[in-house]
């Protein structure tokens, strides 16, 4: 994959997670205007992530149809933007869920897509540090939105944090124009195919998407009582949106950093690291009542940026070419999965049982998906990949005299 082309996906990918992260810090505390219970927020945000999913899996069929990626993420970062927006305006909370579940699932086409032109241009030998470089994006998104949305909404209101997150995603819009449509290796993945159906998921690949998807689910019940409980504790909307850019800036390098190492020693044992950083970071939100408290969880949960990427490139390594359309787009659905079960279940969870013990059963899914990934083993064709993977890596490293 050429730095230009790398560049311009890094560009789409990050102003999505920009827009989400600054938006979702707040957005708990925006909806309460509307006297919405913990249980209608939880509804709400999994009405949002359900469009979203949405969206993710669409972009599989509509990958398969018409291949034509660059064109839908450009319609999709401009609709995305225009629902955005729509957004401050919104009146009622019917209103406002349209116009958010809208730009969601217009997200959901737009990452899906990215993901899909990813695995189509990495090459085998640096798949992990591709998806790695990749992954930072949503990383600097959670630096940039956290750090910027609770500051503008303390200084101008939450209409004008719409309006400034809808003309973001103009700047998606402009760098996908310029993006390649088209494998270095011009190899036909789909090649005048229209309308076949999806392959269906080899076993490995069900559970890396089962995996992602408790994960994820942590890591959105995370995301609802995080703002919640900081705000009952009278944190400002800086403070509050800001520690989604503490733990974004200390997570920093390690999408990239892990994305090389799993190059070098596998995906697996790095995934379940991952994994056991977002249970701490679950479990010590549950009891968090000062801001370095917070600050701490939120550094643990941020590994989920480093788990999407590279689950990515674990899934790339588990399927073959001609169905990796279809198979990324729904390993993209598994975090959104995880989300509308999350919010869904922790508003009601909340409600019920309270911040800590909502958070102790969300750091409980994590080590449950560690058992899934111990359960991955590759098909004998997968394996020789992998060997062959593994080989000229080092050969790479260390050419031989």
């Amino acid at each position: 994959m050429s730095r230009r082309q790398l560049g311009l996906l890094f560009i789409c990918y990050l102003v999505p997670f920009a827009v989400a992260n600054g938006l979702l810090s707040l957005l708990p505390v925006y909806v309460q205007r509307f006297e919405v219970s913990a249980t209608g927020t939880g509804f709400y945000l999994a009405l949002t992530f359900a469009a979203l999913t949405a969206g993710s899996l669409f972009s599989g069929w509509l990958s398969q149809r018409f291949q034509r990626h660059t064109l839908f993420i450009v319609l999709s970062a401009g609709l995305g933007g225009i629902a955005t927006f729509l957004m401050g305006p919104a009146p009622t909370i019917g209103l406002l869920a349209l116009f958010t579940a809208l730009a969601w699932f217009m997200g959901g086409i737009q990452v899906a897509m990215i993901n899909i032109l990813t695995g189509l241009f990495a090459d085998k030998q640096h798949r992990g540090r591709i998806f790695g470089i990749l992954g930072v994006a949503p990383v600097v998104g959670g630096i940039l939105g956290g750090a910027s949305a609770g500051p503008i909404v303390d200084h101008w209101g939450f209409g004008v944090l719409f309006a400034v997150n809808g003309l973001a995603y103009g700047v998606a819009l402009v760098a996908a124009l310029f993006l390649a449509d088209k494998a270095p290796s011009d190899s036909p993945v789909g090649a005048g195919r229209k309308a076949e159906a999806p392959a269906r998921m080899n076993r490995p690949l069900r559970l890396l998407f089962a995996a992602s998807v408790l994960v994820a689910t942590a890591n959105f019940m995370a995301g609802l009582v995080r703002p919640l409980a900081m705000n009952a504790l009278n944190f400002d909307s800086t403070v509050i949106s800001s520690t989604v850019a503490v733990g974004s800036a200390f997570t920093l390098p390690l999408p990239l950093v892990l994305g090389w190492l799993s190059d070098r020693v596998g995906r697996k044992r790095l995934l379940i690291a991952c994994y056991v950083a977002i249970a701490g970071g679950a479990a010590l939100f549950g009891f968090a009542g000062f801001l370095w408290q917070f600050w701490l969880a939120q550094t643990l949960i941020s590994f989920i940026r480093s788990e999407r990427s590279l689950s990515s490139a674990f899934a790339t390594d588990l399927v073959p070419p001609r169905n990796l359309n279809s198979h990324l787009s729904r390993l993209s659905s598994a975090a959104w999965i995880g989300a509308v079960i999350g919010y869904a279940t922790g508003g009601i969870i909340l409600q019920a049982l309270g911040a800590t013990l909502t958070m102790l059963l969300a750091a409980g899914l994590p080590l449950v998906a560690i058992s899934l990934i111990y359960a991955i083993r590759p098909t004998s064709n997968q394996a020789v990949t992998v060997e062959t993977q593994r080989l000229s890596t080092q050969t790479l490293t260390h050419p031989a005299v």
